[in-house]
């Protein structure tokens, strides 16, 4: 400490020293920060006090202080100067005297600092005024910080590492009010912090970082929306070596996702938003694929080229806004949407892609192997096709993966996901997880995949009658019973793993769907979840060959009829009645009432077409008391009531949920006499 350091001084030197941020980056790297604003909140209110123990006047004090305030900002270097323990004498002769230095002219070079305090206390001066000088982010720029410029501190209250990848290091951070300017904004810089996902880059992956800046670009001079499901940077930051893109912050990935839900979609509605955030993904890759244009009016096509559910990102997870989106486009490529020359086939022009151009197979045979479980077979190899369209099929490959995660998902959550995954690398420990082998000189479908799809669609129904089954003896009436429905869920899924395996996951490139393909027959089975009830498949009527090409042709009704039970009705039933809800059905005789449960585990509604409806299907049959012949009934919601007719008149109440008991009462009829 200098030897006159005033107390007023060390008082605002250590409320300073406790106000700066301390940045924690991991693996023992710290950074200091001040806000812009933290060096006049703290200084401001006490400058009066502070000028009249340096000047040891109340006249010059009320001066020197006025003029402070209103003339060019100096409050940081004051800060600085209070930081570093300067002397009373230079702080009274910076206050006194106009020196030409204020916060516009930060950071001083170290010839500067020891111009303007000394050699030994600019130095100090010159390390330390970083601190004070945080970086600015602009939405849209690129700013860029390098040589002295590059020690400037970035802006953020609070940074939490949340990921690690191949290129770069993911951190939620906290940008301070007054240092993050929107575009086109006329209402200046923030004006309370604000959270961001900042993704940062060392120099080593600077091509990862060159490659997101020029794809996001790209991206956005197109008619891009911001309805679309793609995770896009506000804008970007350079200091020397580090790199730094900054995006909205999600609450998790895919993979967190999937791993953490504790609840598993299981009614119709649940299932269809579940699937409706995987649409909006296909929607962004065919956005991606098929809309880019460049600043030239150039028609491009942008493959992502690492798709998977860490690359997924989940926003207001748990609500009904909820979305997914997809990011990280450090691996992408932008190829050329090549013009097609035409030819005649059957009558018809179609298109033949021509040769990919000189830009496109640049450096095509220098591309690295990639690895990951979710890529393309054609990606095993060194050379991958340049022809743009057959390129981007590998993103439809990999997405044709994430929805077989999704659908194994809904059996058992996210230990099917585990399972799955250990029996696609079987004896290898995870050293070898694709969804494609090598079986001799041939990439062919993984075997555990095959098995998988094809028992997904009887393990999704089971563990759905299971949920219906627990939902039924919990719920205390029908109107607590969740619409859980296996019949429709199975029939989407059905068609969904149909697509897949026809469509999708096809080895061979020029055999697979591109993304709009994909989409297009995905959004079909989605119709499947809105479907009347007995006409679920309701694909648009195929026109033949015939009718496209003017001759006589026809249309294929390819609308299922309504299914059908065959009911093991009681021989001796005299009539039958519905619950108003539709879920139970009772047969009446004067012996015997018999109820059907259409709902829930052995329901009628889950008995195969082929299977006739047991009496097991049924609820206890209720008989009538000894003597006392039924002599009518009554079913709703919730109970079944039945009475005997006579002097005594017996009503049996049955809870229709096995979870409460059957409760009697009986009421006895005296005539009244005239």
């Amino acid at each position: 400490m200098a030897s006159d350091e005033l107390e007023l001084a060390r008082l605002l030197r250590k409320r300073i020293e406790t106000a700066l941020t301390i940045q924690n980056w991991g693996e023992g790297s710290e950074a200091k920060f001040a806000p812009l604003y933290l060096a006049e909140e703290i200084i401001g209110p006490r400058i009066y006090e502070l000028c009249r123990s340096i000047f040891e006047s109340s006249s010059i004090a009320e001066e020197t202080s006025g003029a402070f305030k209103t003339g060019e900002p100096k409050w940081r270097i004051l800060a600085i100067l209070l930081y570093i323990k300067c002397s009373k004498s230079f702080l009274r002769r910076f206050i006194e005297e106009d020196l030409s230095v204020n916060d516009s002219k930060l950071p001083l070079d170290l010839n500067s600092a020891q111009i303007f305090l000394g050699r030994e206390t600019g130095t100090e001066f010159h390390d330390k005024q970083f601190i004070f000088i945080p970086a600015i982010l602009k939405e849209g720029q690129e700013q860029q910080y390098v040589g002295e410029e590059g020690k400037r501190r970035l802006p953020f209250l609070a940074v939490k590492r949340i990921g690690h990848g191949s290129f770069g290091t993911v951190y939620r951070v906290t940008v301070a009010r007054g240092h993050y300017f929107p575009k086109d904004s006329t209402m200046g810089p923030n004006h309370t912090d604000r959270e961001f996902a900042w993704k940062e880059f060392q120099v080593t992956n600077k091509r990862a970082y060159e490659s997101e800046l020029r794809n996001v670009g790209i991206i956005r001079e197109t008619s891009y929306r911001e309805e679309l499901c793609v995770v896009l940077s506000y804008g970007s930051l350079r200091r020397d070596t580090i790199f730094g893109l900054y995006f909205d912050l999600a609450e998790c990935d895919l993979n967190q996702y999937l791993s953490e839900r504790s609840t598993l979609p299981r009614t119709v509605k649940e299932i269809e938003f579940f699937f409706r955030c995987f649409q909006g993904l296909l929607d962004a890759l065919v956005f991606l694929h098929t809309a880019l244009k460049t600043n030239t009016g150039k028609g491009v096509c942008l493959i992502h080229r690492d798709l998977k559910p860490s690359n997924i990102l989940v926003f207001k997870r748990g609500s009904k806004e909820e979305v997914w989106k997809l990011s990280d486009f450090g691996e992408s490529e932008v190829l050329n949407q090549h013009p097609t020359e035409k030819r005649r086939l059957f009558g018809l022009s179609v298109g033949a892609t021509q040769l990919p151009s000189q830009e496109d197979s640049t450096n095509s045979s220098m591309r690295p192997l990639r690895t990951g479980p979710f890529l393309a077979p054609e990606t095993k190899t060194k050379r991958e096709s340049n022809v743009s369209n057959v390129r981007a099929k590998s993103d439809v490959w990999s997405m044709g993966c994430i929805l077989t995660i999704l659908l194994a998902f809904l059996r058992d959550g996210s230990r099917t996901i585990e399972e799955f995954q250990r029996r696609r690398t079987g004896p290898t420990d995870g050293r070898n997880d694709f969804f494609f082998v090598v079986r001799g000189k041939k990439l062919v479908l993984n075997d555990a995949v095959k098995d998988t799809l094809e028992s997904l669609v009887g393990d999704i129904r089971g563990a759905l009658i299971d949920a219906a089954d627990e939902a039924s003896s919990n719920a205390t009436s029908v109107t607590d019973f969740p619409p859980i429905q296996p019949e429709i869920v199975e029939k989407v899924a059905r068609e969904m793993i149909s697509l897949l395996q026809n469509n999708v996951l096809i080895v061979e490139p020029s055999g697979r769907a591109d993304s709009q393909k994909f989409a297009q027959r995905f959004k079909d089975n989605m119709a499947l979840f809105e479907a009347p009830y007995g006409q679920l498949n309701v694909r648009k009527p195929s026109i033949s060959l015939g009718k496209m090409f003017g001759s006589t042709g026809s249309i294929k009704n390819e609308t299922e009829p309504p299914r059908t039970w065959s009911l093991e009705i009681p021989t001796d039933s005299s009539s039958c009645r519905f619950s108003n809800c539709g879920n139970y059905l009772a047969f009446f005789s004067a012996e015997k009432i018999s109820l059907y449960v259409m709902v829930g585990r052995g329901g009628v509604l889950f008995t195969d077409m082929k299977e006739d409806a047991k009496v097991g299907r049924r609820a206890k049959i209720s008989k009538c008391p000894k003597g006392s012949p039924w002599s009518g009934f009554d079913v709703n919601s919730t109970h079944l009531v039945t009475f005997t007719s006579g002097k005594h008149l017996d009503v049996t109440s049955r809870h229709l949920h096995a979870s409460l008991p059957l409760t009697s009462h009986s009421f006895t009829f005296i005539p009244f006499s005239t």
